[in-house]
């Protein structure tokens, strides 16, 4: 062969390689390309859409009209007075004040993308709500940077001018400034999300500005801190926003020159609109904080390993971080010796000490341009439905015991207004079992009332068992490794915030008494009477690995050492977690499969069908066609709907999932990434679900979004309401859109732990407290339910590190892990009547939290009661993520959007594969049979939503580009094949 026919064979070899890569990739990945370049289907044009999205914007505003929180407000700055008739001119400074600098989302599947037309700038907000900005200052702004960094990495670096920038521009303009306004509006952002790393550690610039390794993303740079000193020079009145995604550290705030702070943390498309109201008095802010403002965020103890080590992360802090940290520091007096420059309440330079040189705001904290006295009109006890009144000789509670206060809140002040009603308890510390000194336990927010009037009947709850430490190791030495109440004496308190006892009206006390005689017990749990006991902790510890860490090293001197309120000074963590010696229990978790599941004997599968969901419209049964929205419209058939969602054990359910055919099973667990897929023996419909939490995301399934669907705030920002109505009502707007565009699933709320201000993803999360995570989510559930649409909750669970945390390793006590990681699921699932679960990326201790049988089917299912489906995080079942694995765990589906490509797919001859797919099917029926039925039957007295507008059909797209491959094969195919035929089969004539 001659080396021109060899260099043609060589070619043709390749491109036809090529292209048959091309085209096994495109097929395997089919449906995401159809998504990406042909969109969803989804008809966005329904005047029942349209009346839900204005439903929607409209409780964007009101999320952050309840949520933005006066952080400062010195001499009562706000609101902004003006005289009749006077312009209301400001000066607004910072580069994040632009259109293109302010936050209105964060990056990552927690964000939204925004349509231009539903955008609300802070600029437009402000000339909107009667408000002249300078123009001067806007447009030298938008000169000195005008890029679009849109919600990505590029984003994260600051962006602020020198001050001598200002006067480079236009010497006049800063002079100008103080002649048009005098008042400044200072806008300070920081931004940070999904799949791009946790907080950086130093300060990146711009425009030739040296960047900064001294300070942390979350401090202010030193150009933020020059703007502040010249505003608070030059003008009367300076207010600053802090518009961010994470707290940050802002001591410098605490300038006498700074008369006012607010935190607006991350608005959503029109939660802006709140903001000149509340700089006017129009509205009263009554938002409340969910994170603690320290001054130094390295003193914290999670600060040693906020980041991961190698695939190992460890949470050495124990249950104390976030006002846990701070408040039980302060209770042993372990602050005593610090100290900080600082000023008093009349601006006068001034040394702090202890607490107050730690914290600048603590969790809770909110302020109002109006006063509040609260007083108990009631306390009781609850046992067995019999109530009794509490007092001095009758304050003991059991291991059955509710506790129940009804409040009045009177408005003393001259405004309108809401105020928060935060309770906490304090239970006693034998320097044995870990406690923290205070812990929030419920809250409640009034309704607006106008001065002098009163609220009555407000109520705030708990159960005994609210207040109960999980002992994993003995501790106490009472041979009980549980949840306990330890004998004693129990306070229950009302406070502003988590430091700060209210002052109550008549100077009553605000602090209530609780006695236990003997320690309490919690055996059993207290919804379900299934076992609680240690799972994860000792010799028994699930797949033999103990998640405290105590056997990945091979000498005892490395062994982990939790931070104890026993030795604070002696077990704080200063170090990072040293990578494990003992790599063989490592490698023993990570590659543990359950077989508690496994069978011997083949499930039954494929019986002859007499149950289905749907039904065409004469009863006759529906086609696949049908049921993927291509044919036929379909109905439900209710009355079966209702037998199922009524009852998980129900013989209906358990027939149906028998007409399962093992295929079908197999493509529920498998396909089943942004929706379950269309299963024709019993009459499943296609469902679709979209990512969350604030609002309908469609970035993580194409990359695009048109940004029809209402963006809303943050999770941060709906957390600071404090407001279970808010919450609720956030559920319903989510579930009345998917109604009109007929989305059934959602991806949220999440629910993890601001466990370090480092953390990437917090503001996808509500709070560094568990509970008021749960009640929150709790409610959005409850919502949206409520409308048809069942709730993921996610992340399930320790996916607080924000930069994705796949093959990562976390090692914590049980004890943390149950009082502080589990706790919001469990509240969500105890209280919201969650029935849908998304778990993590990540490992627990060692064990991939998705194949971790004993979080999801012992204390998930089992101890908690959960019924319902768990899918994971995306995922094609590669890697860790396995499928055989997973579903044998409890991870009933896998969020794989590539239909017909499982990189770990099922055997359909094996019996444990088939009865866990079977297992699995049940799940998903259930959830979707379950949230129907409440839907249907669900009280709209409860409120004031609409009860139904409309249900829509998905059309799916015409995949065009699949035609247009197959065009495009045919003609590479045929001059592949005359390239072959004219240069290497027919040989050339002699000449």
């Amino acid at each position: 062969m001659k080396t021109k026919s060899i260099v043609s064979l060589a070619s043709i070899c390749l491109i036809a390689g090529s292209f048959v890569a091309g085209n096994v990739v495109a097929a395997a990945y089919a449906p995401m390309i159809t998504t990406a370049l042909c969109g969803t289907g989804v008809n966005f044009d329904s005047e029942e859409f349209q009346q839900a999205t204005a439903m929607s914007d409209a409780l964007c505003q009101e999320i952050a009209e309840e949520g933005i929180v006066l952080m400062k407000n010195q001499n009562n700055t706000l609101p902004l007075k003006y005289e009749q008739g006077q312009e209301k001119n400001i000066n607004v400074f910072g580069w994040a004040s632009s259109d293109n600098g302010f936050l209105l989302s964060g990056i990552g599947s927690g964000s939204s993308t925004i349509s231009e037309a539903k955008k609300v700038t802070l600029l437009k907000a402000l000339e909107d709500g009667g408000f002249t900005v300078n123009d001067d200052l806007v447009n030298f702004y938008r000169n000195y940077d005008s890029t679009n960094y849109g919600y990505n990495s590029s984003r994260i670096k600051l962006i602020e001018p020198e001050i001598d920038d200002y006067n480079a521009f236009d010497k006049s303009m800063l002079s100008y400034a103080e002649d048009f306004s005098d008042t400044a509006l200072i806008v300070i952002s920081r931004v940070n999300g999904e799949n791009v790393g946790e907080i950086p550690m130093t300060q990146s610039k711009t425009k030739g500005q040296k960047n900064d390794s001294s300070r942390t993303y979350l401090e202010l740079s030193t150009q933020e801190e020059a703007l502040i000193d010249y505003c608070g020079d030059h003008f009367d009145k300076v207010i600053v926003l802090v518009n961010s995604t994470n707290q940050m550290q802002l001591g410098k705030l605490d300038d006498p020159r700074v008369d006012a702070v607010l935190n607006v943390a991350i608005t959503g498309q029109s939660g802006t609109r709140a903001i000149p109201k509340i700089l006017d008095g129009s509205i009263n802010p009554s938002g409340h904080l969910i994170d603690t403002y320290a001054y130094d965020y390295k003193k914290e103890p999670s600060y040693a390993n906020r980041f991961k080590t190698g695939n190992h992360i460890m949470y050495n802090e124990d249950i104390y971080f976030g006002y846990r940290w701070y408040e039980t520091a302060d209770a042993e007096h372990y602050f005593d010796n610090e100290t900080r420059e600082g000023y008093d309440e009349n601006g006068d330079e001034k040394e702090l000490t202890g607490y107050d040189a730690m914290v600048q705001y603590p969790f809770g904290h909110g302020l109002s341009y109006t006063t509040f006295e609260w007083s108990v009109d009631s306390f009781k006890i609850i046992e067995n439905g019999e109530e009794k009144d509490v007092n001095a000789t009758s304050n003991k509670i059991t291991k059955d015991s509710k506790i129940e206060l009804s409040l009045s809140c009177t408005n003393t002040g001259s405004v309108a207004g809401k105020d928060v009603i935060q309770l906490y308890y304090t239970a006693p510390y034998y320097q044995e079992i870990e406690k923290s000194a205070i812990n929030l336990v419920d809250f409640a927010k009034s309704v607006e009332l106008e001065p002098g009037k009163t609220q009555k009947d407000i109520k705030v709850t708990l159960d005994s068992y609210d207040m109960a430490s999980y002992d994993c190791y003995d501790m106490n030495e009472n041979d009980f490794a549980g949840y306990e109440l330890e004998k004693g004496n129990y306070q229950l308190k009302l406070m502003e915030n988590s430091h700060v006892a209210k002052k109550m009206k008549d100077n009553a006390s605000s602090i209530l008494q609780l006695v236990v005689d003997n320690d309490i017990q919690f055996d059993k749990d207290t919804k379900t009477g299934h076992e609680v006991k240690n799972r994860f902790t000792g010799e028994e510890a699930y797949a033999g690995v103990p998640i405290d860490g105590s056997t990945i090293y091979s000498n005892d001197a490395d062994k982990p050492v939790y931070l104890s309120r026993s030795d604070f000074e002696g077990t704080f963590p200063n170090k990072a977690l040293k990578s494990p010696t003992n790599s063989s229990a490592v490698s023993t978790a990570n590659n543990y499969t359950n077989h508690s599941l496994d069978q011997t004997t083949m499930p039954v599968t494929s019986q002859e069908g007499k149950y289905f969901l749907k039904t065409r419209e004469d009863g006759s049964k529906a086609t696949l066609n049908d049921l993927n929205g291509k044919g036929q419209k379909t109905v439900y058939n209710e009355e079966l709907i209702y037998k199922i969602g009524s009852d998980y054990d129900s013989k209906e359910l358990a027939d149906m999932v028998d007409q399962l055919s093992v295929d079908e099973a197999f493509a529920i667990v498998e396909d089943s990434g942004f929706g379950t897929p269309a299963i024709e023996s019993i009459g499943k419909a296609r469902s679709y679900d979209f990512d969350g939490p604030a609002g309908f995301n469609q970035n993580t399934q194409t990359g695009i979004s048109s940004g029809e669907w209402t963006a809303f705030p943050s999770e941060t920002l709906v957390g600071q309401t404090f407001s279970k109505r808010i919450a609720k009502l956030m559920g319903q707007s989510v579930g009345l859109e998917g109604m009109a565009t007929n989305l059934q699933g959602w991806y949220a709320p999440g629910v993890n732990m601001h466990r370090s201000p480092f953390n990437g993803r917090n503001y996808e999360y509500y709070s560094e407290d568990p509970v008021l995570n749960g009640y929150m989510a709790s409610e959005v559930i409850l919502g949206a339910k409520s409308k048809g649409l069942y709730c993921y909750i996610k992340h399930f669970t320790l996916s607080e590190p924000g930069d994705n945390a796949r093959n990562l390793n976390t090692w914590l006590t049980e004890q943390n892990f149950r009082e502080m990681y589990l706790r919001p699921f469990e509240i969500a699932v105890k209280k919201g009547g969650a029935n849908a679960i998304m778990s993590a990326f990540n490992f627990v201790g060692g064990v991939w939290a998705g194949a971790n049988a004993a979080m999801n089917i012992d204390v998930l299912r089992e101890e908690w009661g959960f019924k319902g489906s768990m899918i994971t995080d995306w995922s094609d079942g590669s890697g860790s993520m396995n499928t055989k694995k997973g579903v044998r765990a409890g991870n009933d589906i896998w969020l794989n959007p590539n239909s017909g490509h499982n990189a770990s797919p099922l055997t359909n001859s094996d019996p444990t594969d088939v009865y866990c797919a079977k297992l699995a099917a049940k799940n998903v029926i259930y959830t979707i049979c379950e949230t129907y039925n409440y839907f249907k039957h669900y009280d709209t007295s409860l409120d004031n939503s609409p009860i139904i507008i409309g249900e829509s059909q998905i059309n799916p797209p015409f995949a065009w580009w699949i035609p247009l491959l197959v065009g495009v094969d045919v003609l590479v195919a045929g001059g592949l094949g005359a390239w072959l035929y004219f240069d290497v089969i027919r040989k050339p004539k002699e000449i």
